[in-house]
């Protein structure tokens, strides 16, 4: 927990100098992959236009910064929505994270139901104050968890596998 933490902080740093349109843009990168790599004992960061790729001794690879919807395994097993913004996507083989804008309520609820269909197992549903949330599996070993808040229309999205 303290390492993804730590990678998500590290990213957040990275992120203001990877956008940058500087001359020495590829300089800045290579110089802070390698801290990168160094400080999270990693084998390879990736930065490459805003996005980060960050791969393990093991081979597993994260991904940060994306902003189209994820063609990864995972986020094949719900339905994309076409609706909204995607502002950042975080995704890995055991995991994604999509957050999204501009999400009007009408979709979000449209969207939800999609999701239910296929992911109802151990539901837990809570509405307060337009703040939703919905956790379910799909009984092959795949969580979703999904929060809106209908005031802003930001919607979070984070679907994983089950570690037993």
């Amino acid at each position: 927990m303290k390492k993804l933490l730590l990678i998500g902080i590290v990213v957040l740093l990275i992120l203001p100098i990877a956008g940058c349109n500087s001359s020495t843009k590829k300089a800045e990168n290579a110089v802070t992959e390698k801290i990168v790599e160094k400080g999270l004992g990693v084998d390879n960061v990736d930065i490459d236009e805003g996005e980060v790729t960050i791969e393990g001794k093991d081979g597993k690879k994260i991904n940060y910064g994306d902003t189209e919807w994820p063609d990864t395994d995972i986020a094949k097993k719900i339905p994309q929505l076409t609706k909204g913004n995607v502002n950042s996507v975080i995704s890995s083989d055991g995991g994604v994270l999509i957050d999204m804008d501009q999400v009007e309520n009408s979709d979000f609820e449209e969207y939800l139901e999609k999701i239910k269909e296929s992911f109802a197992e151990n539901a837990v549903e809570s509405n307060a104050d337009g703040f939703r949330s919905y956790s379910a599996g799909n009984g092959n070993g795949i969580l979703v968890l999904i929060n809106y808040d209908a005031g802003m229309g930001v919607l979070d999205i984070s679907l994983s596998t089950v570690i037993e």
